[in-house]
């Protein structure tokens, strides 16, 4: 337990990098693009993070004339995400202390959370065929949360997140998952606010919505009407992934 607090302390507000991927651990987004034939790509995003994630970080972390600062900080967002290969462009700004809104451009879809010589197991576009990829399974997204960040691999083991690390994938249903969680959290702090946490990431949902170049054909893990196809991912499947996740559209 002494080890996971002081993991929170560190990467929660010293590392300059978190607060970039803080939203991914309890939140609600709303995610809107358009992806162009080149392989392009522009990306709305609007998100905060959830009440009882907000309690928790500030009963911890007692920081006095501290506490009136941004949660989430817009500036970190965009030096983070900045780095990342394949972003041509990327400004956020503060709408409240923890949420944000902003856009980021990519250059080529492919291009983002790659790596150099291997074909990315995460996103593959392609557009001589008409077809978006997107795989997450628990062999996949810990490479790709390290790519975002190192950083953001000890931050989600704070919440024992399967995605994240190999050493909490003996977690096998999203059932356990939860359980451990409040287990953890309701072992240093009131059950009342673990119990919060756990009813906030269940009820927690990234919307995704896509313009394609042509009008959709088909979608797997979604739907779709023109020329756009629509996506709702429950952040409890993205964090303990008891079944991979696969998203298809062609066009």
């Amino acid at each position: 337990m002494e080890e996971h607090l002081a993991y929170m302390k560190q990467f929660l507000f010293i590392s300059p990098l978190i607060a970039a991927f803080a939203l991914l651990a309890s939140c609600s987004a709303q995610i809107t693009g358009v992806v162009r034939d080149d392989g392009s790509a522009d990306i709305t995003i609007q998100s905060g993070l959830q009440p009882s994630m907000i309690e928790l970080i500030h009963s911890l972390f007692k920081r006095g004339s501290d506490a009136s600062q941004n949660v989430i900080d817009a500036g970190s967002i965009n030096a983070s995400i900045a780095m990342s290969k394949g972003v041509k462009a990327v400004r956020f700004r503060n709408i409240t202390s923890s949420s944000i809104e902003g856009t980021i451009s990519l250059s080529r879809v492919n291009d983002f959370l790659s790596v150099a010589g291997q074909r990315s197991q995460f996103i593959t576009f392609d557009a001589q065929n008409g077809r978006l990829l997107v795989e997450i399974d628990r062999t996949s997204a810990p490479r790709v949360i390290s790519l975002l960040s190192p950083d953001l691999v000890d931050y989600l083991s704070c919440l024992m997140s399967p995605a994240a690390l190999e050493d909490y994938q003996y977690i096998q249903t999203k059932a356990e998952y939860l359980k451990e969680l409040q287990n953890f959290f309701g072992s240093f702090k009131d059950k009342k606010l673990a119990a919060s946490l756990v009813s906030d990431i269940k009820k927690a949902n990234i919307h995704v919505a896509v313009d394609f170049p042509q009008d959709v054909k088909s979608v797997q893990g979604g739907r779709f009407s023109g020329k756009r196809a629509e996506f709702d991912a429950p952040l409890l499947d993205l964090l303990a992934l008891e079944t991979p996740l696969t998203y298809e559209v062609r066009w």
